[in-house]
């Protein structure tokens, strides 16, 4: 049976978005790369491009290959400037905290520390009270743990050039290469703990956002005295804090968290 219409239309959508996100993975690409890389036929690939030019979303070069143009970043950061991303992650971080009851923070990177920029603060009589606008050091928070494991090796390194180590409490990591270390297992895990680290018995699980850029651009946690913060209470706490970071990561434009299910229904 033929599809509507309707059908056909939102399908050609979703085939002229997986066209721009293949080539903003890449400097630029031609017609037979992206059919090969996406499974479209040379013919539609070439009416999605010539319309996505027509739009002035890509070019084609000198050499016969298309790239994306800045109008994209142009559409993305008109909407995270006139809404900023605290107000994009309020509401995710207000679920986080009613999920929890425990302290949950939105912060991010300025040089070599991270600043609270949102702050959804626990009911219960012990707790750790930072306001908005406090700093701290991000070596040894899991905030800032988490935002400099997903930094480029360049970024990083200025950081940690930037960066006074001082043992705050008994496990403050202050060795540079036992802290490189640390970040790499927090990248590969996609979450970052501190344990009491920075104030001695608070524990923190800090998980990473990214723009539509795919750059980390701040990062999210829950923070609580490490006597609740144990056991089943934290294996429980890692997924949702690392959904959360995920679901501000697609509000800002992040596609990672969508790429499978817009590639197994592009294509049908």
């Amino acid at each position: 049976m033929a599809k509507k219409p309707f059908q056909e239309s939102v399908q050609s959508i979703e085939r002229a978005f997986a066209v721009l996100e293949a080539l903003c993975r890449e400097e630029e690409l031609g017609i037979t790369q992206l059919s090969h890389s996406l499974g479209m036929g040379k013919s539609t690939v070439f009416r999605l491009l010539s319309t996505l030019e027509l739009m002035g979303l890509v070019r084609q070069g000198n050499s016969g290959k298309y790239s994306v143009t800045l109008k994209l970043f142009e559409m993305g950061s008109q909407v995270v400037n006139r809404t900023g991303i605290r107000k994009m992650a309020a509401p995710y971080l207000e679920k986080l905290f009613a999920s929890c009851n425990e302290t949950v923070n939105l912060a991010v990177l300025d040089n070599h520390e991270v600043i609270y920029i949102e702050r959804w603060e626990s009911r219960e009589p012990l707790r750790i009270g930072l306001d908005v606008g406090k700093r701290v050091p991000a070596y040894c928070s899991g905030l800032g743990k988490a935002i400099l494991a997903n930094l480029s090796v360049e970024e990083l390194e200025r950081v940690l050039k930037a960066t006074t180590f001082r043992r705050y409490t008994p496990n403050t990591i202050t060795d540079p290469f036992l802290l490189r270390h640390e970040l790499a297992r927090v990248k590969e895990q996609g979450y970052a703990i501190d344990n009491a680290e920075y104030f001695e018995g608070i524990f923190c699980l800090g998980s990473p956002v990214f723009s539509h850029l795919g750059r980390v651009v701040a990062a999210i946690s829950i923070a609580a005295p490490g006597v609740r913060m144990t056991g089943n209470t934290l294996q429980s706490l890692i997924p949702r804090v690392r959904e959360t970071a995920g679901k501000i990561s697609e509000q800002l434009g992040y596609r990672a968290y969508l790429n499978d299910h817009l590639s197994e229904r592009a294509f049908r």
